[in-house]
């Protein structure tokens, strides 16, 4: 199939992506081939109108010969390229529409989507939607939308729900989202309650911390799921939002820049990527590809679902760890952490250390004894901003005069640590014990007398 095909054909292509997608053995090589497919497509579109890739593209890519072993031997594209390339990037004068990424994963970048890539998208999903639902009559799901302010212009996609999108940061709006919750409604084919709420993961948060501080009786809605996108969904406040809400809480994985988004699996706990991307491992230290493991990951998104700024072989900061063949699903990605907040570090004739921000965010953020740095402390309702913020700790590296490792943890807590040394103690022994069942890179290089963990308390305001 080649390009022209694709974009003439989006009912077609969704075919194959359902296709594609199933939790079956015979999907994941139809997923293969289906991307082998777009990467021909994308790699030619990419050199034929993108000034950026057709010098870093070597001219082979036009004969259709490309492989999909082959990506590798491509340069990655890093946020620094990205964003210094923004103009020669571009296939096209012709924008349809601009996005722009918030800068958490370092440089905020602009990132812009063709006309004919929103058609594309619109017509696909279009199909898409119709699919998936089939001849079935039941009623479309109602579904609550958290406006996200922070990317730009959205895609206006079909969507297999009817949306009520709304707010956050206004009394008047709240009170609305309880009535809403709430209350039933007489919309033709569509529930009669919202059963979903989908947001970024600090919106889905205010509004339970909101409601919490209104007394809301959470009972009254009849709320099935929530998607949470962004941000780093802790196991604590997991179970918290499940409870409150008797829903399933869904942590999402989006990535602007490459047009993405990866739902968490409830059946493994991991991320499985879209056949519309293709997803790579590279070694942290070195840069290498890798088949399983804990490294960082590289996403390529593929034509047509991207036309207006290509992304092939984008290095997302992101750490992950692969393991194969783990689910129905395909290859499960856990997330780790972002690289940038991350300690990563090579030993001998062992896989590099990695110590994942977000795994010791993860066994810190269940200890009330440490300390958080506040956050919505602007917002009116909110009484103990602490309890949604993050919390304080660095960890850093150095190496003695024999060679051996030494990680510190210095972790601030909600008490001053020599007053109540016996609780500091335990917790101390608590931590370092998760530490070495979270973190087993660190756990292996110590076990072979290569590393020394040091855990230090720190009394209130010292970090």
């Amino acid at each position: 199939m080649q390009d022209e095909t694709l974009l003439e054909d989006p009912e077609n292509l969704a075919v194959k992506f359902v296709k594609a997608s199933l939790p079956e053995l015979e999907s994941r090589e139809l997923a293969k081939r289906f991307r082998a497919t777009l990467l021909l497509a994308t790699l030619k579109h990419a050199y034929t109108f993108s000034e950026y890739y057709r010098s870093v593209l070597p001219v082979s890519v036009l004969d259709g010969s490309f492989a999909l072993e082959n990506l590798p031997e491509i340069p990655l594209l890093t946020k620094e390229s990205l964003c210094g390339h923004v103009t020669a990037l571009r296939t096209s004068g012709n924008t349809g529409l601009l996005q722009y990424t918030t800068g958490t994963t370092g440089i905020p970048s602009s990132v812009y989507r063709s006309n004919l890539e929103i058609s594309f998208l619109k017509q696909f999903y279009s199909s898409l939607q119709g699919i998936l639902n089939g001849s079935t009559d039941n009623p479309s799901p109602l579904i609550l939308t958290l406006a996200n302010l922070y990317h730009g212009n959205v895609i206006d996609i079909p969507l297999n729900g009817y949306r009520i999108s709304t707010g956050l940061f206004d009394p008047v709006l709240l009170n609305q989202i309880m009535y809403w919750l709430t209350t039933p409604h007489d919309i033709p084919g569509v529930e009669n309650s919202i059963s979903t709420i989908t947001g970024l993961y600090q919106s889905v948060q205010w509004l339970t911390i909101m409601l919490i501080g209104k007394d809301f009786d959470f009972s009254k809605c009849k709320i099935k799921r929530i998607y949470s996108v962004g941000g780093f969904v802790t196991s604590r406040w997991k179970r918290l939002m499940e409870t409150l809400w008797s829903a399933e809480i869904i942590p999402v994985y989006s990535l602007t820049e490459v047009f993405t988004h990866s739902n968490c699996c409830l059946l493994c706990g991991s991320y499985h990527f879209l056949p519309n991307v293709i997803p790579e491992l590279i070694c942290p230290v070195e840069q290498t590809p890798m088949t399983e493991g804990d490294g960082e990951l590289v996403l390529t998104g593929l034509y047509p679902f991207i036309q207006g700024q290509p992304a092939i072989r984008f290095a997302t900061r992101d750490l992950f760890h692969l393991t194969k063949n783990r689910c129905l699903y395909g290859d499960s990605f856990e997330y780790l952490g972002r690289v940038d907040h991350s300690l990563i570090f090579k030993m001998p004739d062992l896989p590099p250390v990695v110590i994942g921000s977000a795994v010791i965010h993860d066994i810190l953020d269940n200890e009330p004894d440490v300390a958080t740095f506040p956050f919505f402390d602007n917002l009116p309702g909110i009484y103990d901003n602490g309890t949604v913020g993050k919390p304080k700790y660095t960890m850093t590296r150095r190496v003695n005069s024999h060679g051996i490792d030494s990680v510190r943890f210095e972790i601030e807590l909600q008490y001053n640590p020599l007053f109540y040394q016996e609780q500091a103690r335990k917790l101390k022994k608590k931590i370092l014990r998760k530490i070495c069942q979270k973190v087993p890179s660190l756990n292996n290089a110590m076990k072979e007398g290569l590393v020394n963990i040091e855990l230090v308390f720190r009394p209130p305001g010292f970090l």
